[in-house]
């Protein structure tokens, strides 16, 4: 029929050891906090896709379309980290909105270094300012990739993980007492 819409779900799901599982409500008082790639062009090319606005930057919008509809999951670090990580989750909510719930379910707070969070350096090369280019990378969902907190004494175990599997991996804040970021 004219207009009809058709939507196809798929879940996976699976079991894990528990004593390797990765869950929200482990972080530490004194941990550091990761988070792997860059952050802000999903949201990126959500604005502009719901804005249906044309873009003179067709190399960014390409590649933050990319990031939206072509994740590509970090599987294999996320299992590597299951050995030295106490809590780890993705960020499909944004950062900010993903580490409060870390925040809620460990009943810790987080303290962000704004100048640490891996923007998207394509954002500001295409003249977007430096706070536009921050609030993105903080709010942007879809991103997928993935944040954690581990002991300070895994900062090589963490450079070691980010050689070995290609991909960035950045220390952007620490879990202290309290109860939000």
């Amino acid at each position: 029929t004219q207009g009809a819409v058709c939507s196809v779900t798929t879940q996976c799901t699976g079991q894990v050891d528990p004593q390797h599982a990765l869950r929200r409500n482990a972080a530490q008082i004194g941990d550091d906090v990761y988070v792997t790639g860059d952050l802000g062009l999903s949201r990126y090319a959500y604005e502009r896709m719901a804005q249906h606005a044309s873009n003179p930057h067709n190399d960014l919008l390409k590649e933050a379309q990319k990031k939206l509809h072509w994740p590509q999951p970090h599987v294999a670090l996320g299992q590597a980290l299951s050995t030295v990580a106490h809590a780890c989750l993705d960020i499909s909510d944004g950062l900010i909105g993903d580490i409060v719930h870390v925040c809620q379910a460990s009943n810790v707070g987080i303290v962000l270094d704004s100048d640490a969070i891996p923007v998207a350096p394509m954002l500001t090369q295409y003249g977007m300012s430096a706070y536009q280019s921050l609030a993105l990378a903080i709010y942007s969902g879809d991103e997928y990739e993935l944040c954690w907190t581990a002991p300070p004494s895994a900062k090589a175990a963490m450079a070691a993980l980010a050689t070995q599997y290609g991909t960035a991996i950045t220390c952007i804040g620490q879990v202290v007492a309290g109860s939000n970021v």
